[in-house]
């Protein structure tokens, strides 16, 4: 977060970095079906290949980013 942004006080600056990158994450998750379907509408195999691994990794990601914040949540109990 850049110190041109309001702080949320309630969130760390690193809270607030995962829950942005996690929501990027899974807006990019939202969508990429379709990049896949418009890829093999094409004929396109290996693009279609290329956002399925994609797909695969930030599906990684997002798991990693909400357990990150599922720690975050039991440290403050």
């Amino acid at each position: 977060m850049t110190q041109s942004q309001a702080r949320p006080t309630i969130l760390s600056d690193c809270q607030y970095n995962i829950v942005k990158q996690l929501e990027k994450e899974l807006q990019f998750l939202w969508c990429v079906d379709g990049y896949i379907k418009d890829a093999e509408k094409e004929g396109d195999s290996k693009c279609a290949e290329a956002f399925r691994q994609i797909k695969a990794d930030e599906e990684k990601h997002a798991k990693m980013l909400k357990e990150l914040l599922s720690d975050f949540q039991r440290s403050k109990r």
